[in-house]
C-alpha cells in the first residue's frame, strides 16, 4: 500500500484521475450531453476544419486505452512492486505514447473548436449548430487533455531516471 504514496504511485494515481476527468467531460460535460473532440462537417456546418473526425477517433481511442492501461499499471505496482514494473520498458513506453496522443488530441480539439468559433462570427452572431457553451466546454476538455499529456510526459522522464537507477543497481 505504501507504493501508492511513492512518487511513481502518485504519478499513476493522478494520471488515472486525470484520464477519468477527461472521460467524464467527454461523456457528460455539456450539461449532461456529450462533448465531442471533433465531429462531422454536417454537425459543425463549416467545411474549413478538416481534422474534426480524426480528433474524435484519436481522443476517444486514447482515453479508452489509458483508462485501462493506467489502472492496470497501478494494479501491477501494488501486486508486483514498483521496481519490477519499472525495470521493464512497458511503463515508459505507455507513458510516452499517452503523452504524445493526449497532447495531439487536446491540440486538435482546441484547434477544431477555435476554428469553428472564429468562423461563427462575432459573439452576437451565434453558430446555430454548436452553442458557445459547448465550444467552451470542448475547449476545456482539450486543455485538460493537454495537461494530462504533460503529466504523462513528466512521468515518462521520471521513469527513465528511475529505470536507469534500477539497472545500475542490478
Amino acid at each position: 500500500m505504501t507504493v501508492l504514496f511513492s512518487t511513481s504511485g502518485l504519478f499513476k494515481t493522478f494520471e488515472t484521475f486525470a484520464v477519468f476527468i477527461c472521460l467524464v467531460i467527454h461523456r457528460i460535460g455539456n450539461q449532461g450531453s456529450q462533448v465531442w473532440f471533433g465531429t462531422a462537417d454536417f454537425e459543425m456546418n463549416y467545411k474549413n476544419t478538416p481534422s474534426e473526425v480524426d480528433a474524435e477517433v484519436l481522443g476517444v481511442g486514447i482515453l479508452t486505452c489509458m483508462s485501462i492501461v493506467s489502472l492496470s499499471i497501478l494494479a501491477s505496482y501494488l501486486i508486483e512492486g514498483r521496481e519490477v514494473v519499472q525495470s521493464t520498458v512497458i511503463d515508459a513506453a505507455f507513458c510516452i505514447i499517452a503523452a504524445t496522443l493526449l497532447l495531439t488530441s487536446g491540440g486538435m480539439t482546441c484547434f477544431t473548436y477555435n476554428s469553428v468559433f472564429a468562423l461563427s462570427g462575432p459573439p452576437t452572431v451565434a453558430n446555430m449548430s454548436i452553442s458557445r457553451n459547448s465550444q467552451q466546454v470542448a475547449g476545456a476538455m482539450g486543455v485538460m487533455c493537454i495537461v494530462t499529456g504533460l503529466l504523462y510526459l513528466a512521468d515518462f522522464f521520471y521513469l527513465l531516471c528511475q529505470r536507469n537507477a534500477l539497472l545500475q543497481q542490478y
